[in-house]
């Protein structure tokens, strides 16, 4: 056997979840299916909606949009399902200045509405980005508009697990987010509400666009950069309480991935960053391709179409070129390092 087969052997030995997470994208790029599959109902007929409540109330300039996790859906007497969750988009009034909803649409509450789904326009220009697969990517397939408030009927909190446990959060963030309106600057607000909580609709479009030239947009957009500060402010207070404060800047920062909605840029950053966090915990992060290939395993049992993301492609690329990259210099630099520990004691041979 040659020395390139034995370093190749050698290689697929130390860094398994690395070569498995390869082969897993390539069998999903290969079985997967050139179109998402669709659900069967007819689009020009009103569908009844009942759902919950499962994101912050946006408020744009022009309509209010949030995200129903749907418990019912029927058109007529048939019943039927969608996977993920219902974009609604609502007009907004032409008084701007009152609240479209009184009292505030709270997270988990159960809503009731008869409207018409739709899905993304699909844009046939090439280059263009396809707006339906990345909507069906992001776990909104399907989209509806409503004129009123009033087509909205309100019946109290949804009642489950996952509700009861992030309820006090978001209580929490809606006091947050109202001392932030009465105790700061109009400018502060929204540079605090967008950059921290990832709620960029509070940016007026000229900040928006000012945001883009200066190349700082990303800012706006809670995903790895977010993430990885936050582990690392969190480590830096709690380094010092072990297993425990492990576990509680774990803990912690999920929490904050929830609080900014589980986007899917948050959710993988996160999952990325536990990995890696957890690796360092045991003490084995020299393994930095089986460590990469580990986080990108859990990401695509999570959601294998994640694999189809541009953003998901790039992040992981970015990675693997830093790591490949650092990992001769690294090697050299600790060898330079043992060099110079060495270099003035006893264990230096020297000539007779």
């Amino acid at each position: 056997m040659g020395e390139g087969a034995e370093r190749i052997i050698r290689f697929i030995k130390f860094n398994p979840c690395f070569i498995l997470a390869l082969l897993t994208v390539c069998t999903v790029v290969i079985t997967s299916d050139s179109e998402l599959s669709g659900v069967e109902f007819n689009e020009s007929k009103p569908v009844e909606v009942t759902g919950w409540v499962s994101s912050p109330v946006s408020i744009q300039s022009s309509f209010v949009y949030f995200e129903v996790t749907p418990l019912q859906l029927s058109q007529g007497d048939k019943p039927f399902s969608i996977p993920g969750k219902l974009g609604v988009f609502l007009a907004k009034s032409f008084q701007s200045r009152l609240k479209p909803f009184s009292p505030p649409l709270r997270f988990g509450e159960l809503i009731k509405f008869n409207s018409y789904l739709t899905e993304p326009t699909v844009y046939a220009a090439p280059g263009v980005l396809d707006s339906r697969r990345f909507a069906k990517l992001r776990g909104v397939p399907y989209r509806t508009h409503l004129k009123s408030t009033l087509q909205i009927e309100r019946n109290g909190q949804h009642e489950s697990l996952f509700v009861r446990v992030q309820s006090p959060l978001r209580i929490y963030l809606s006091h947050f987010e109202k001392y932030c309106l009465k105790a700061l600057d109009p400018v502060a607000v929204r540079l605090v509400l967008s950059s921290f909580l990832g709620r960029s609709f509070y940016l007026n479009p000229a900040e928006r666009e000012r945001a883009r030239e200066v190349g700082v947009q990303h800012l706006f957009v809670v995903s790895g950069f977010h993430i990885a500060v936050v582990f690392a402010a969190l480590h830096v207070l709690l380094k010092n309480w072990g297993v425990l404060g492990r576990c509680i800047t774990i803990l912690s920062a999920w929490a904050y991935i929830s609080a900014v909605g589980f986007t899917v840029s948050a959710t993988r950053a996160g999952i990325m960053a536990t990995v890696y966090y957890i690796a360092l915990t045991l003490g084995v992060s020299t393994r930095s391709l089986n460590t990469l290939g580990l986080s990108a395993l859990v990401v695509i049992l999570a959601s294998k179409e994640t694999v189809f993301l541009t953003s998901f492609q790039f992040s992981y690329a970015c990675i693997l070129s830093i790591i490949l990259v650092s990992y001769p210099i690294i090697r050299c630099l600790g060898a330079c390092r043992r060099g110079l520990k060495t270099c003035g004691s006893s264990q230096v041979m020297t000539a007779q």
